[in-house]
């Protein structure tokens, strides 16, 4: 880097430029260890350049969508610092979620299996008790049908004594 462009110049560069948190600026910064230009960087312009590359190539590794340059300078760059920074995209959080979700998936069935354990006992009870029921409703049909829908009224009933 050049002489007067430092770590924290770095820093406070790709904190109000691309509103990133502490630990997206190391991960960044770290990146750009691996990312040595060809030539020792000439102007500040140059070192932003390849700062630039640098947390293009982050984000693009990381699944990252960067907001663009801060509008209205330092101020709200740490304003939007404070409160998130960088946004994912949908489709990076669905791509990164489903292998986590197939893997979650796999380990409860393992454990389930291993304390032996049946996860689908609820659903099987209530097929069970659907079935018993329209077993029920059949019947009940079938004594209205023999015996008349109708009860006598309440009159007619001896009084209990």
């Amino acid at each position: 880097m050049l002489g007067g462009f430092n770590i924290t110049t770095a820093r406070n560069y790709l904190a109000d430029r691309y509103r990133l948190q502490s630990a997206s600026l190391d991960s960044a910064l770290m990146l750009g260890m691996t990312m040595e230009p060809a030539a020792r960087l000439g102007s500040e312009g140059d070192a932003k350049e390849l700062l630039d590359d640098v947390v293009t190539n982050y984000a693009a590794s990381s699944w990252i969508l960067l907001l663009g340059p801060a509008a209205g300078g330092a101020a709200a760059g740490a304003a939007t610092r404070a409160s998130g920074g960088m946004m994912m995209g949908l489709a990076a959080i669905d791509v990164l979620t489903k292998d986590q979700r197939a893997l979650l998936k796999q380990q409860l069935g393992s454990l389930a299996l291993y304390l032996k354990m049946d996860l689908r006992s609820g659903e099987k009870a209530f097929v069970r008790s659907k079935e018993a029921s329209k077993l029920l409703q059949a019947q009940i049909s079938l004594w209205n049908v023999e015996h008349g829908d109708t009860t006598p009224p309440v009159s007619n009933y001896p009084s209990p004594r």
